[in-house]
């Protein structure tokens, strides 16, 4: 229910606080979401995603004042969309559910009939840059960012590379929906650490490790 989603993710920053509060770590990276870098969403728009969007605010507040309250370096990493062998769910990421259809179905159809824009960047390569920062500030952020690509696109991308059928819908009156972040600080970030970045060819490999693993399971 809302009120158990709420309780339960308000329940998951108490704990973070606490650890940092106890342990009082040199440096903390939070793994937060693209959706606190964009405008506030309204509950008649969609209020599940009005609800998830200010929970990640709330989580990102709480932790940078604890963090400051403890002395440790805090980076904030928004992540938009990612891919690769450590993606967890073959439902919420569209990259990870055209693999998972066209290996468990033979086809690839997507749900939104729309164009939809993201970026990609693997899961891995994202955790690596992470870790790898300088950790200047006390406060530091970085928003994840990768290849661009419309999903229609993708998915037609992810058919010819497992040689299944894609059941195209795209409907071109329908409004875009854009969502990734604007800015290239992930990949000077990734330069400057001397990190090749993944191409999409390589990301839909990597995910594909990672759904069939799952698949084993």
């Amino acid at each position: 229910s809302e009120l158990d989603f709420i309780s339960i993710n308000r329940d998951l920053i108490d704990k973070a606080k606490r650890y940092i509060k106890l342990n009082s770590p040199k440096r903390c990276i939070l793994f937060s979401s693209g959706t606190v870098s964009i405008p506030m969403i309204s509950s008649r728009e969609s209020k599940p995603s009005a609800i998830y969007q200010a929970l990640k605010q709330e989580e990102e507040e709480e932790l940078r004042f604890q963090c400051e309250s403890s002395g440790t370096k805090l980076l904030v990493c928004r992540l938009y969309n990612a891919s690769g062998r450590y993606i967890k769910s073959i439902k919420t990421y569209a990259i990870a559910n055209f693999i998972f259809q066209g290996v468990t179905e033979g086809r690839i159809k997507l749900s939104n009939p729309g164009r939809v824009w993201r970026r990609y960047a693997d899961l891995g390569q994202v955790f690596e840059v992470c870790l790898n920062m300088p950790f200047e500030d006390s406060f530091n952020l970085i928003e994840s960012g990768g290849e661009k690509i419309e999903l229609h696109d993708l998915a037609q991308k992810i058919a010819l590379h497992l040689k299944v059928e894609f059941q195209s819908n795209l409907r071109e009156e329908i409004v875009e929906d854009h969502y990734y972040s604007a800015t290239k600080e992930f990949e000077a970030a990734a330069l400057s650490q001397g990190l090749k970045l993944m191409d999409l060819s390589e990301q839909i490999a990597e995910t594909r490790i990672g759904v069939e693993t799952i698949l084993r399971r």
